[in-house]
């Protein structure tokens, strides 16, 4: 479900109040991502193209890069129409600059453990995109469905060896997802028809690729500012409040709907 960042406060309203009884369960954190493509861009044309199974290569960390990487993890993502299968490996690298390395990515791999066929997989890979959030965790009360709230959602370029690129995309959005397992599906539905709001796919990565490749525009029309990195949030915020007039149209059509 996605809506705009100054509609932030009817989603938060719909989770206090939703029959699901949904509590905060994990205190809120920054999730940063580095996504790893083939050189023809493999993944990610297979997204877009609607191919039934589809995955994605990342590696993914906590809080400021700039202090080191809080608890790297290597993670291969499969997807299959709406099931995900996901699995992660710890990595034993903290700095951030000797990930944009497919090569030393694959040997701490291989140090940290991972299986031998997910560090071939990476020798044939490069840095595709740079992506970073703020999320919220909430579960429900019988603890058999989970719903993130991501905001402040900001991404950026890789550049080679050297670090990110000085100019990236935020983008006015907050992503809500609702996630549990097959053989709960009943339950997860039934969580998100008490939501008044659209359910439809969404892909950061997609995303993400197609504004850095597109000059602020995604394929479902979404526009995003270029700021620079270090801006993302308080931009995004300052560029939210100038459209509240609009915005407080809106509210009233999605309250109504």
């Amino acid at each position: 479900m996605r809506v705009t960042h100054t509609e932030r406060h009817i989603v938060e309203a719909l989770i206090r109040n939703h029959p699901a009884r949904l509590t905060e369960a994990f205190p809120p954190r920054c999730i940063n991502n580095l996504y790893f493509d083939t050189p023809l861009q493999t993944f990610y044309r297979s997204h877009v193209s609607g191919v039934p199974e589809r995955k994605k290569i990342r590696i993914r960390w906590y809080g400021d890069a700039e202090h080191g990487l809080d608890s790297p993890q290597l993670e291969f993502k499969s997807k299959k129409g709406w099931i995900v299968e996901k699995r992660c490996w710890p990595l034993q690298g903290t700095e951030l600059r000797g990930l944009l390395d497919p090569q030393r990515v694959s040997c701490l791999a291989d140090r940290s453990g991972c299986p031998p066929l997910a560090c071939e997989w990476l020798r044939g890979l490069e840095p595709a995109l740079m992506n970073r959030y703020s999320r919220r965790y909430f579960r429900s009360g019988d603890g058999k469905v989970r719903v993130t709230m991501d905001d402040d959602l900001s991404y950026a370029r890789p550049l080679g060896k050297f670090g990110c690129s000085m100019e990236g995309y935020a983008e006015d959005a907050v992503i809500v997802e609702i996630k549990f397992h097959a053989r709960h599906a009943a339950l997860g539905r039934a969580v998100s028809e008490a939501f008044p709001l659209s359910l439809d796919k969404n892909s950061k990565y997609v995303t993400g690729m197609e504004l850095l490749s597109g000059r602020g525009t995604t394929a479902n029309g979404h526009f995003c500012s270029v700021v620079r990195p270090a801006a993302y949030p308080r931009i995004l915020r300052r560029a939210s409040q100038q459209g509240s007039d609009v915005t407080e149209l809106r509210k009233n059509e999605l309250v109504h709907r």
